[in-house]
């Protein structure tokens, strides 16, 4: 819990450089109380910092329950009684007029899936709450259980406008939930875990590039070069599209293309990986890129 307590102080740190503050959020519950400990004891300039909550009871500050309660008496109660709080339940409204990306959003999360008072009752009832298109906003739900009391919490949009998210797992059943979730759309937290292809797709469609798995006709092939995932149905597909279109490029005439990336090596000099969509490249041959020209060695 240490490490990651080390993360979040330079990840505050670091916006507090670049933009002379930063915010946390975190949850409350049982998880995150060692972490709260750690951060409390860590003497930096707290007071470039405004401190909030995902989400909340509504009930009296002073209640047991309150979330509120827990970040002021533990998170608060050393050298990080010097930032400032503001209150989800703030009816100035205070919270969500401050600046976003926040800089750390610090989540639990439930066994039966739920982050924030992001319920899988929600999922049918309320799924706005989980559309990333949606605006960022603060809502109120009553959750099932007891002691059932009334919920405060941000909505999925505003919880990934957040330059870094952690999510804490504290057993093995959470864990058990977690790679669950990964694949199945009634847990909550699949729309947390699978957000990033999920916000992509949703981007796309301004552009009219609809996926298929959206009752559109563009491919998607998701992949992760690090975890070597994919990468052969990214082939297998990119060659059947190129059958289905008939798409053909000459091996004659002067290789045209696209630079993915480019870097100096101390030994090669400038190094550039190049696509090919046209002709022949060769070594010897000459380019031009926007301002830049050279000669292929």
């Amino acid at each position: 819990m240490q490490e990651i307590s080390q993360q979040i102080i330079n990840l505050l740190e670091e916006d507090i450089k670049s933009e002379g503050y930063s915010n946390l959020i975190v949850s409350g519950g049982s998880s995150p109380v060692k972490i709260f400990e750690d951060l409390s004891k860590v003497d930096f300039d707290w007071s470039k910092v405004n401190i909030s909550l995902v989400d909340d009871r509504v009930v009296d500050k002073s209640h047991k329950d309150s979330n509120e309660k827990l970040v002021k008496d533990v998170l608060m109660s050393g050298y990080a009684g010097n930032a400032k709080f503001i209150s989800i339940c703030n009816e100035s409204k205070e919270l969500a007029n401050i600046q976003r990306p926040y800089s750390v959003m610090l989540l639990g999360m439930g066994e039966d899936g739920h982050f924030a008072s992001l319920f899988p009752k929600l999922i049918l009832s309320n799924s706005d709450y989980f559309d990333i298109s949606k605006d960022p906003e603060i809502f109120f739900t009553e959750p099932m259980g007891n002691p059932c009391h009334k919920r405060v919490s941000m909505n999925l949009s505003m919880i990934l406008n957040s330059k870094n998210i952690f999510l804490l797992v504290s057993s093995e059943k959470k864990l058990e939930v977690l790679n669950q979730a990964k694949t199945d759309a009634t847990l909550p937290l699949y729309y947390l875990l699978n957000q990033n292809i999920s916000k992509i797709k949703n981007e796309m469609m301004q552009y009219e590039l609809i996926a298929e798995d959206l009752s559109g006709d563009t491919l998607f092939v998701e992949v992760s070069a690090l975890k070597k995932m994919n990468l052969d149905k990214l082939k297998e597909s990119i060659l059947l599209q190129s059958e289905i279109l008939d798409l053909k490029a000459s091996f004659s005439d002067k290789a045209k293309g696209v630079v993915i990336e480019s870097k100096i090596d101390k030994g090669k000099g400038p190094v550039s990986t190049i696509l090919i969509s046209n002709g022949k490249l060769k070594r010897g041959d000459y380019f031009i890129c926007g301002d830049t020209w050279g000669k292929i060695r």
